[in-house]
């Protein structure tokens, strides 16, 4: 089997490719898998660039207390385009993070809708041409350094500080300078095969809704500087609060653009009212619009904008079997980090505590050494960064909710699993499921522990227990986020530095991700690859000797895949998989990190349904992510009754994959509990039909991915976890015996 099917692969090859150059090409191509999980995706981290962290929160205490409270109201957000401001329309006040008035916005009337409008519908920058990219991006990472100047740092620190609130944004600085070369390297291998003719990077507008609290990082170097780099245009949306720094580096950022001769043309900021700004993403609709933040607001947004690429958070979660002091000081940091305006802080723990008075001592426990602040600059000086801020806490309290004394907590202690968490933002709210750990150690709980985690999906989960248990619940699960601690020892749900490859991603559970975002976005990572595609004539020429040995098993399926880029596409999806299944990859911080692929969680299934109008050869790019890999024996391949795939299905798969069912029994089985993701063809998110977006991207929307910590220097850690059957292996046994 293995020998008629490489000669196969050497005849088609030999039939589909010609001359040197395409050679060349295709075996530049093996080396260029930049995609999540690959051995060059790993190349781009280390030798981070030193931060001078206490430098910067000498020069932002010093800019905060110099500050002109009168600034915002004399300078007042507004529409740009282009550089010039518009300066008609409603006036109104902007409000910061306690409800205070801090400024002024206009919100642009016609004139301004009709400008970006205009601006985003006639704009040709010309920066396709790779010559004329290289040079902008020169530019651009020259401005870059600029605004990572501790002056210039210190005012995007101070800013966000007296808008939102935030303690702690010298470690947010640090983070981005540190990870933005990561995304620097990953960005130029992007470039570089772009300009090789093997993708196209599309330059289509790009639309971001700011988030409050991580927004230099994530907004303003992720989003925007890593997309104009490129000659992508940008548009930064107002916000309905604590939006007056997000406007402010902005402004800042067209001052530098000016300075190194960047094109003005390139960033946008759009003060509109919330109807306006709908109507205008509905008009570009091929155009990414970023946004983080809430699943209910992104559902809404991908409504209206089909390519939204959202992060959105779950319930994070921390299990401890014993509520040691360390752990106690470890829920009340991570619970109130940011005073809980933070993606990662702590939602609800899972520990051995008593659902009565002893209990809410307990509780009351956690919380006596919590600090109180008058103000953000306050935690500043003093380095706190899980603080109460003075009247930041004065709001509505859930009165489903027990209310400690002296501190501005909520929490509720329930014998079972809460079935109706809600974020809470700004305001410190803990559910508890009270466990003994002889429970939580249990096959029957961990069971059921990993059920809720994979329904509720949060970002992050810590377990401070033993690495047996924490082992299993990892192998269940799909966090992007995962730390191991002890009692003695313990995680903090909050922890995660990406640059240190502590990969971080913020993503819905997979049966409903498309419901949310069209992509996953995982950081690191090239931001303008999510707009990205394989160019067809690239595809067409792909070498299928570049199969890589241990699948070559394929060659039946891909000699009757009719259209030769299809094809060339699903060999580049085997080439991905069979490098990212080298991994997982060692982490480069102060923390044990393994980070990488992951396969459909251990016990689960995914289900694929080809109804009777589904085209077999569209399939495969949606079918080989399992096929190839140890996900095979996890996949069922639903078929409607009736349809005339069955037998060339039959002829190429194993038989006990393939079920033919009725809508009723597919959907019994969507139900089950087992049941991880499941998904219909071809009426399924249609990510094909717009181009072929890059292999790692389109994998990440059926696979987990992710990282794995430990709070401790613990080589058992590492040799446990890296021998897990979780992450992705290559599968080299035939289809058919």
């Amino acid at each position: 089997m293995h020998s008629s099917s490489s000669m196969l692969l050497v005849n088609l090859s030999r039939s589909s490719s010609s001359g040197a150059a395409a050679v060349f090409r295709l075996s530049h191509a093996g080396k260029r898998f930049y995609n999540f999980g690959t051995s060059a995706y790993k190349s781009a981290f280390g030798n981070p660039p030193a931060f001078d962290s206490a430098g910067l929160r000498e020069r932002t205490i010093d800019y905060m207390k110099k500050f002109d409270e009168h600034l915002w109201h004399k300078d007042p957000i507004r529409t740009i385009v282009k550089g010039k401001d518009f300066l008609n329309g409603v006036e109104t006040d902007t409000t910061n993070a306690i409800g205070n008035v801090n400024g002024k916005q206009i919100l642009g009337d016609e004139e301004a809708f009709d400008a970006i409008r205009e601006h985003l519908s006639t704009s040709a920058l010309g920066y396709e041409d790779v010559s004329k990219c290289k040079e902008l991006m020169e530019a651009v990472r020259q401005l870059e350094a600029d605004l990572l100047d501790l002056d210039t740092a210190a005012i995007l620190v101070g800013n966000q500080s007296i808008d939102f609130g935030k303690q702690d944004g010298i470690t947010e600085i640090e983070e981005s300078a540190q990870a933005n070369k990561v995304e620097r390297r990953l960005a130029d291998l992007l470039l570089e095969d772009h300009s090789k003719g093997m993708i196209s990077v599309r330059r289509d507008p790009v639309f971001v809704s700011c988030v409050s609290n991580f927004s230099n990082f994530l907004d303003l170097f992720r989003k925007v500087v890593r997309n104009i780099e490129f000659g992508i245009p940008v548009v930064v949306l107002s916000r309905g609060n604590t939006q007056q720094h997000s406007f402010r580096w902005t402004q800042l950022l067209l001052q530098l653009m000016r300075k190194h001769r960047v094109p003005l043309e390139l960033v946008t900021f759009a003060s509109l009212t919330l109807a306006n700004q709908q109507k205008l993403l509905s008009m570009f609709p091929s155009s990414p619009t970023h946004f983080t933040g809430s699943r209910e607001v992104a559902r809404e947004i991908k409504k209206i904008s089909p390519k939204t690429l959202a992060s959105t958070g779950g319930p994070n979660t921390m299990i401890a079997t014993k509520l040691t002091n360390e752990v106690q000081e470890a829920i009340r940091m991570s619970a109130c980090i940011e005073n809980s305006g933070q993606c990662t802080a702590l939602r609800h723990v899972v520990a051995p505590i008593s659902a009565d008075h002893e209990g809410e001592k307990t509780v009351s426990s956690i919380f006596s050494n919590s600090k109180h602040v008058n103000s953000a600059l306050e935690a500043i000086e003093a380095k706190e960064f899980s603080a109460f801020v003075s009247d930041l806490n004065g709001g509505y309290r859930s009165q489903v909710y027990s209310q400690l004394k002296g501190v501005p907590v909520s929490f509720r202690i329930n014998d079972s699993l809460p079935d109706d968490i809600e974020e809470n933002w700004r305001e410190v709210y803990l559910d508890f499921t009270s466990l003994t750990p002889s429970e939580i150690a249990s096959k029957e709980k961990i069971e059921e522990i990993a059920q809720w985690l994979r329904k509720t999906q949060p970002i992050s989960l810590s377990v401070n227990a033993d690495m047996a248990t924490g082992l299993q619940l990892w192998e269940k699960c799909a966090m992007v986020v995962y730390t191991q601690g002890t009692p003695e020892n313990p995680a903090l749900s909050c922890q995660a530095r990406p640059q240190d490859g502590e990969c971080f991603g913020e993503f819905p559970p997979r049966a409903i991700i498309h419901d949310f975002t069209r992509f996953p976005m995982v950081i690191p990572s090239p931001t303008p690859s999510y707009n990205s595609t394989y160019e067809k004539d690239y595809l067409k020429k792909v070498d299928l000797s570049m199969v890589p040995k241990d699948m070559v098993y394929f060659a039946d399926i891909l000699q009757h895949i009719r259209c030769d880029v299809l094809r060339g596409y699903c060999i580049l999806l085997l080439k991905y998989l069979a490098d990212a299944s080298q991994g997982p990859h060692l982490g480069y911080g102060q923390r044990l990190c393994l980070f990488g692929l992951q396969r459909v969680p251990l016990g689960l299934f995914t289900t694929i349904r080809l109804e009777s109008s589904a085209n077999l050869d569209g399939c495969w790019p949606y079918l080989i992510p399992f096929l190839a890999t140890n996900c095979r024996d996890q996949l069922f391949v639903s078929v409607q009754n009736g349809s005339k795939l069955q037998d060339e299905l039959s002829r190429l798969l194993p038989a006990n994959m393939i079920v033919m069912e009725a809508d009723e029994q597919y959907e019994a089985r969507t139900k089950d509990s087992r049941c991880f993701n499941h998904f219909e063809l071809p009426h399924a998110e249609k990510l094909l039909t717009d181009g072929y977006p890059l292999v790692g991207t389109f994998v990440s929307c059926f696979l987990p991915l992710g990282h794995v910590k430990s709070v401790t220097q613990d080589e058992h850690f590492i040799s446990t976890f890296r021998s897990s059957p979780k992450w992705i292996r290559v599968n080299s046994q035939p289809l058919k015996p």
